[in-house]
């Protein structure tokens, strides 16, 4: 199942696939900071 980000910004929205069969540690470290549930 793909996963997807969407970055929101004043020139319009940016929408990047994640990629986690691929690169799973990255993918959770990159949601899990993104929804705050991880500190840097």
């Amino acid at each position: 199942m793909a996963q997807f980000a969407t970055l929101k910004t004043n020139k319009g929205d940016i929408v990047i696939r994640l990629f986690a069969d691929h690169a799973p540690k990255t993918v959770r470290n990159f949601v899990e900071l993104a929804q705050g549930t991880k500190d840097y």
